[in-house]
């Protein structure tokens, strides 16, 4: 498996596809505003079975895949934050840090739906797709109503409906 920078020049836009203009997103130094904007663009997880999480997130979620070429990193276009599967070594590594440890992470994602019955579906379809269910579905103390998976990496999901705000 080939793992590098090269990478990073796979994002650029396939034919027909338009990302967005780079000159309608403000440009902000250090003297006028703060460093980061309010948003994240990237989330990457780093896996240890990259075919395999692709298959999950692709086949399994329906997630739509940005470039069919995963040989060394596999990025999904979503809407506003893009997800990034990374083989775990390679991104320890570009982080400086080594790849031991386990147990819980102290991180989560969320994908929040419209209804409850939305998020009894998706946390079907994601245990049918090779997803463990960690926490079945259920009203929470919140006023909400969410369940969590894990994927086949053991990244914790929350799928959750929440009744007071809409994230898209």
């Amino acid at each position: 498996m080939m793992v590098g920078p090269d990478w990073a020049a796979r994002l650029r836009p396939l034919p027909g596809q338009i990302l967005g203009r780079l000159d309608s997103i403000p440009v902000h130094s250090c003297e006028t505003r703060d460093f980061m904007e309010p948003r994240i663009s990237i989330i990457t997880l780093g896996v240890s079975d990259l075919p395999r999480s692709v298959q999950f997130y692709r086949d399994g979620l329906g997630l739509t895949l940005y470039d069919e070429n995963t040989e060394s990193i596999a990025f999904f276009q979503n809407k506003g934050t893009w997800l990034a599967l990374y083989p775990r070594e390679a991104l320890a590594a570009d982080v400086g840090i080594p790849t031991e440890g386990s147990g819980f992470s102290g991180v989560t994602l969320a994908h929040n739906l419209r209804t409850k019955e939305e998020v009894d579906e998706l946390l079907d379809v994601a245990v049918a797709a090779g997803a463990t269910l960690v926490k079945p579905a259920q009203d929470t103390f919140w006023g909400g109503y969410s369940g969590y998976f894990s994927d086949p990496e053991g990244y914790l999901w929350e799928i959750a409906w929440n009744p007071f705000i809409w994230i898209e």
